[in-house]
């Protein structure tokens, strides 16, 4: 099974009160990653950008537990934005945040790709 969604499975997931969620890579800051979580907010589509410190250990990959990063708030949180549409909040997660519409992933399995990416930092996966 596929890891990622479609652009297409995107509204389906949010109608069904899940979130989406697409790992950024590095952060504004120096040692700092970045992820996005799309969630439906009533008739809106809610986008938010969290920008984190990952863990010191590597082992330790809860994303949604690392430290918030300068200059955001205790949750770790960049910016967030309400959109009319899907459409219009992956067109501006696209342009403005720099998010990959094929990166898309249900929520919790950011994880997943924050581990992919730091193992391929420290040249543990092979490229």
């Amino acid at each position: 099974m596929a890891r990622h969604l479609s652009v297409d499975d995107v509204p389906s997931v949010l109608a069904r009160g899940r979130g989406v969620e697409a790992f950024c890579g590095a952060g504004a800051h120096q040692g700092t990653v970045r992820w996005v979580s799309l969630t439906q907010a009533g008739a809106d589509v809610r986008a938010t950008l969290f920008e984190v410190v990952p863990h010191k250990d590597p082992e330790f990959l809860d994303i949604y537990e690392f430290e918030p990063a300068p200059g955001t708030d205790p949750d770790g949180v960049v910016e967030r934005l309400s959109f009319a549409g899907v459409i219009e909040a992956i067109a501006h997660l696209n342009k403005a945040w720099g998010v990959e519409s094929s990166r898309f992933v249900n929520a919790g399995v950011v994880q997943d790709e924050y581990s992919d990416y730091s193992r391929k930092l420290v040249g543990q996966v092979p490229q």
